[in-house]
């Protein structure tokens, strides 16, 4: 479709009973391949909110774990057209998923510009708190990203004490490396929040 149309002006209108079709397929690769074109939609003009709404809504919760898979990577791209506060609630929705595919590519969109850091840390601190026995190799992607979500010298309260409540989560994790991984990055956290929050923090 996005090879199709890439070249062609066309609605959202138009486009849309493309997906809508592919959203219903009994196959599974059939609706994959619907929810592929999330980010050639994402930059079309005139959005039908209501209706793309909709269709993220019924590809969140599809049965297939790489459709929600897309529409983990795909919901920071909609933050202007649908509102910051579905996609957010969205990507919260899809954290806690049984498929750690699906977790993995919702803790990468936490990486996106469109993602607001203090939205970004309270994503993240919901994954640590899970109580899933599966989730080390997750928590060890989120220390991978929590350098990406600060800023040098940051000095917001809230935000001292989101990353000192990550931080302590880390350090007391029932899994070694991620212990390890978090000892390893407390330099850059020190580096990045300053020396205020380490010595006080």
């Amino acid at each position: 479709l996005k090879s199709l149309f890439q070249d062609v002006k066309v609605t959202f209108d138009e486009f849309y009973q493309f997906l809508q079709i592919g959203a219903s397929d009994n196959e599974d690769e059939v609706r994959m391949a619907a929810c592929q074109q999330l980010p050639f939609v994402s930059k079309m003009r005139n959005i039908d909110t209501n209706k793309m709404k909709e269709m993220i809504e019924k590809f969140s919760k599809d049965t297939n774990q790489h459709c929600r898979t897309t529409i983990a990577s795909s919901l920071p791209l909609f933050s202007n057209s649908l509102g910051f506060d579905f996609v957010t609630s969205h990507l919260l929705d899809l954290i806690p998923d049984p498929s750690r595919e699906v977790k993995l590519a919702a803790i990468e969109s936490l990486k996106s510009k469109e993602i607001a850091r203090e939205t970004a840390l309270e994503c993240i601190i919901t994954l640590i708190k899970s109580q899933h026995k599966y989730l080390w190799r997750e928590k060890q992607k989120i220390i991978e990203i929590i350098l990406t979500v600060i800023k040098p010298q940051d000095n917001s309260k809230d935000i001292y004490k989101s990353f000192t409540q990550l931080t302590s989560l880390l350090l007391n994790d029932g899994a070694y490396d991620v212990r390890v991984s978090m000892v390893e990055n407390l330099p850059y956290l020190k580096k990045n929040l300053g020396d205020d929050w380490f010595k006080n923090d």
